[in-house]
């Protein structure tokens, strides 16, 4: 038995008649299914409409610890069941695909823990002290090299496609204990030392046996200025980072918004500290720079962790994310007479609407406006799950029309819009105006956010000078196609 009152080790013996059918890995994870007699585990996908859910096993199992997948190769570890998933992943004793390339792949298989000594032995000329490569641009290039800093061994995968002018790049740590691990790309010109561009942060993802899939890409024809005819790429890591305890969090909060202090430049004014998020025209402003320096090693959650956000950043990388975070507290754009003044998350603005101001939603992104009078309303679209605001002012005294359409969050997409213009008293006379890109909502009026301006005057000619005009908004989506295969 184990030291653990509620856990026990199974006998190596039983241990070893429960394996499964497809990888050969203890039936340690769930869920366990049987298939024709045969045993499969969690981690093994199993597209077979005869899978029978192992319930009885999973309940005994689950007050037995299993040594993890790879103890024949020097693992040491014994995980309760349906706990060993998340270590196996990232064991340093775990099988991989030797990533060595250079003109042609390396074919050898090893634990993980192997892998820099094979380097050291087989692939010595692949092997950078500094994290740097470089590039030639007419040249299309392929390489896998190996990092070591702080005893973390790194991955980093390249392929420059030279007709497309575009870099590839993925950078993976093989091991490490609990830390997140970030790194910052420099490009160096070529030709002059001197001539640089650092690129923002970026976190190492754990690395796997896999092709270019999930790569950052960066196109050099916005990044490397003079038009030099190679480039240089300096990979540096910073390599540690610490969770903090959530108590201690709980006692860094801005004096002004209520936020963390989880983003620079953290200042202190009269004994008030006050995070990066907020502006301070102080001229007694204290930078705390001791601050910053301590807590660049440790992250800290969203802002809007207590309305059910559970991301979590590195100190001085969060602000991005909290600017769209789809649990961010927004004021309710709904705007018929009176504003509303109610206060909620992103993500629950739509329910709002369809139970307080059902008559603001449009389900078309249609509205109309007589010429004459002044119209002030801002309503709620739904397009393909994407929720979309549009606020508009006419005024009748200018006979100009000020329109802001925003989305509320998106994963990624570049969101787009077109506006039809429809005479107000003949539907087949119309006019559609050049697309416009979306920006992400906020909370602001319709006449301070630099909305999009029409002055009727231009298109009243067109239409025969009727009393009313339609406007219907169309949604529609960009994604680059260079960033493929997002996992």
């Amino acid at each position: 038995m184990s030291s653990n009152s509620s856990s026990y080790d199974l006998p190596q013996d039983i241990v070893n008649t429960l394996l499964c059918s497809i990888c050969d890995g203890y039936l340690s994870c769930a869920p366990v299914m049987e298939v024709k007699r045969n045993l499969i585990c969690g981690r093994c996908d199993k597209n077979s409409t005869d899978a029978v859910l192992q319930v009885a096993y999973e309940r005994v199992m689950s007050n037995f610890v299993f040594p993890c997948r790879f103890d024949k190769h020097g693992c040491e570890k014994r995980l309760l069941f349906n706990s060993s998933m998340e270590h196996e992943k990232q064991c340093k004793y775990r099988i991989l695909h030797c990533p060595a390339l250079l003109k042609i792949p390396c074919t050898s298989k090893l634990s993980a823990c192997e892998l820099r000594a094979h380097f050291e032995e087989h692939h010595r000329e692949l092997i950078s002290s500094d994290g740097q490569f470089s590039i030639n641009l007419d040249q299309e290039a392929r390489c896998n090299l190996l990092m070591v800093r702080d005893v973390v061994t790194i991955i980093i995968k390249y392929f420059y496609d030279h007709s497309e002018g575009c870099l590839y790049l993925k950078v993976s740590y093989l091991c490490s204990e609990d830390e997140l691990i970030y790194y910052k790309t420099q490009i160096i010109n070529g030709t002059d030392c001197d001539n640089s561009l650092n690129l923002p942060q970026q976190q190492c993802d754990l690395y796997e046996s896999s092709t270019y899939l999930r790569y950052i890409y960066i196109l050099l024809s916005h990044c490397i200025v003079n038009n030099p005819i190679s480039g240089l790429f300096n990979m540096s890591s910073n390599s540690f980072s610490y969770d903090l305890s959530q108590d201690i969090v709980n006692t860094l909060l801005c004096s002004i918004c209520d936020g963390y202090l989880s983003c620079g430049p953290v200042t202190e004014v009269n004994g008030d500290l006050i995070c990066g998020r907020c502006d301070t025209n102080n001229t007694d402003a204290v930078l705390q720079v001791a601050y910053e320096k301590v807590m660049s090693n440790f992250v800290f959650p969203c802002r809007f962790d207590k309305q059910g956000c559970e991301e979590r950043f590195l100190f001085n990388s969060s602000m991005e994310h909290e600017k769209q975070c789809k649990y961010r507290i927004l004021h309710c754009p709904a705007l018929l007479k009176i504003p509303c003044t109610v206060k909620l998350s992103a993500c629950e603005l739509r329910a709002h609407f369809e139970e307080h101001h059902r008559d603001l939603i449009s389900s078309d992104g249609q509205f109309s406006i007589n010429l004459d009078e002044e119209a002030h309303y801002n309503l709620l679209m739904v397009r393909d799950g994407i929720t979309i605001i549009i606020k508009y002012f006419y005024d009748d005294s200018a006979g100009c029309l000020h329109l802001k359409v925003s989305y509320l969050y998106s994963e990624d997409e570049l969101i787009y819009y077109k506006i039809q213009i429809i005479n107000g008293t003949n539907c087949d006379n119309s006019l559609n105006l050049p697309q416009q890109q979306c920006d992400l909502y906020e909370c602001s009026t319709v006449d301070s956010t630099n909305p999009l301006k029409l002055e009727m005057q231009k298109y009243l000619g067109i239409f025969g000078n009727p009393p009313s005009l339609v406007f219907k908004i169309g949604i529609c989506f960009y994604v680059d196609c260079r960033i493929f295969a997002r996992g």
